[in-house]
């Protein structure tokens, strides 16, 4: 048991720590709130975890000689190197993906790619905190083998065991043999307690999402906003608030990024849960949302017994909560969120091929027709605003 002593003196570090570091890193260090870290672990050279009581708060340092596990510092350093000099393996929004040998076994380096884009989703906690909670909560993540930053850049990696096999479309067929597996994940990580540092209640959960949008919405460049004031998207909190008749009902552990791309099987056909870079509290409600509107195309027949799968299990799991306003609640945060990200980048694909336009024309079209706080438009309105934004 890690003393009082301990735990003070690992504080004086981490704040040295901080001061010292680049403005980068003082800033990520400076995002987590202090009574968010309950429940952290130290990492010991030798690979030995030692868990903090969940009564206790400690600040958990993200510099690479706090947070290293299976591997050591310089061999860390050296696969980040290597993987920093070749093109990635994958590319996903932020990162960068590169599969090299360790001494752990196969193994991925992701390293971010530049400035960090917005997706307006909330960071909770260090990817290597959520991803150890999620193993003991019995969901299957890939093993966090090192976590550290870039001397250079200040921007982190990390460096976790690669799980072979394949990524499955948007529109996989097969999705209905598979969802119950991911539904089981899904029960565990909310049946497994939360440590002490993550606990709120469902009404306060909501509220630090809807703020953290808030927060990004009113930081965007003004041709941005010119933008997003022309469909009349104004701040999420204008169109969805905290539902207070869940007051005291706890959030649960969860993903917040569920979609068919963030998931991977391996050769065993097993499931596995990949980029828990939003994981931390959560609603089961939200994450369905999430899944259902990104799962597609596909035909309605399917579309609807996916549909159906969701709600069965999280009437099962959450029998009190009303799950159709639920999950009609998250949906005006998903399609807010769509708008919000697809205003800043549709020019970019619809530049480079112009019939695209119809398309996301009928994008923007079905986001805006399902919230009656937002203005009316037809399709021909949409392709004319958006024509007039790529100059077409």
């Amino acid at each position: 048991m890690i003393t009082a002593q301990m735990v003070q003196a690992a504080e004086r570090i981490v704040a040295a720590l901080s001061h010292n570091a680049s403005p980068v890193l003082r800033r990520a260090h400076q995002r987590f709130p202090e009574n968010l870290w309950n429940g952290a672990h130290l990492i010991e050279g030798d690979g030995r975890r030692a868990a903090l009581d969940l009564g206790q708060v400690i600040r958990a340092d993200r510099s690479p000689s706090r947070t290293r596990a299976e591997l050591s510092r310089a061999e860390a350093q050296q696969l980040f190197d290597l993987a920093r000099r070749r093109r990635p393996d994958f590319t996903g929004t932020n990162y960068g993906v590169t599969i090299v040998d360790s001494s752990a076994g196969p193994a991925v380096v992701r390293n971010q790619l530049g400035e960090r884009k917005e997706t307006l989703l909330k960071i909770w906690f260090p990817e290597n905190v959520i991803i150890n909670h999620a193993r003991e909560c019995g969901a299957r993540a890939p093993k966090m083998l090192y976590s550290g930053v870039d001397p250079y850049t200040g921007r982190e990696f990390t460096i976790m065991e690669y799980v072979t096999g394949e990524t499955r479309p948007f529109s996989d067929p097969e999705v209905l043999r598979w969802l119950p597996d991911l539904l089981d994940q899904v029960q565990l990580m909310s049946a497994h307690p939360l440590p002490e540092g993550m606990k709120m209640d469902i009404p306060s959960w909501q509220q630090a999402m809807i703020q953290n949008a808030d927060n990004v919405y009113d930081g965007l460049p003004p041709w941005h906003r010119s933008r997003l004031d022309e469909l009349g998207v104004g701040p999420l909190s204008t169109i969805v608030r905290p539902d207070h008749g869940r007051a005291g009902e706890p959030a649960v552990f969860g993903h917040n990024d569920l979609y068919p791309q963030n998931l991977r099987f391996d050769d065993q056909k097993k499931l596995w849960i990949l980029d828990w870079e939003n994981g931390g509290p959560s609603d089961p409600h939200y994450n369905a949302t999430l899944f259902i509107d990104r799962v597609g195309p596909l035909n309605d027949t399917t579309h609807a017994a996916i549909t159906d799968m969701w709600n069965e299990r999280l009437s099962s799991m959450h029998p009190g909560v009303d799950t159709e306003s639920a999950l009609s609640m998250y949906q005006k945060m998903e399609d807010w969120r769509g708008l919000v990200l697809s205003s800043g980048t549709m020019e970019e694909r619809v530049a480079g091929d112009p019939d695209l336009l119809t398309t996301w024309a009928g994008k923007f079209e079905k986001r805006i027709s399902r919230n009656p706080d937002l203005p009316e438009f037809s399709e021909d309105d949409l392709r004319s605003i958006l024509g007039r934004w790529v100059d077409l």
